[in-house]
């Protein structure tokens, strides 16, 4: 069970130009099918078969939600890479992401993580 005070960090406080911004806290993200590592101001998020980059901060609204454009790059060998929308919410120790692609709109998956959660991938073939 989370104790009150890391729930209290998963959602960030920053001041930001005078401004109370809140941000997806750093550190490492997992669910079923998903890993997410929040680092250095950039988001990487790992699938079983696509890797995706957020660059900056991903800036959460006052229900935690949030939409941001990253990349993703499918496939298990050569890999082009597309730009995508990341749209989901964080509450509590749980961050749900939606990941579509921007040219064509296609889905590619909702996927739920959990703050502090390690998991092993299974990479495709």
């Amino acid at each position: 069970m989370l104790s009150l005070g890391l729930v209290a960090v998963l959602v960030l406080w920053a001041c930001d130009d005078n401004a109370q911004t809140r941000r997806i806290v750093e550190g490492r993200w997992g669910g079923d099918d998903i890993q997410i590592e929040v680092v250095g101001g950039k988001t990487l998020i790992r699938l079983a078969c696509a890797d995706g980059q957020i660059d900056g901060l991903i800036r959460l609204d006052d229900d935690g939600r949030f939409s941001v454009t990253g990349t993703i790059a499918l496939g298990p060998v050569v890999r082009e890479s597309a730009e995508a929308i990341y749209e989901g919410q964080v509450v509590g120790d749980t961050l749900t992401v939606t990941i579509r692609l921007l040219d064509t709109d296609e889905e590619l998956g909702t996927f739920a993580a959990v703050f502090d959660r390690e998991v092993v991938l299974i990479q495709c073939r």
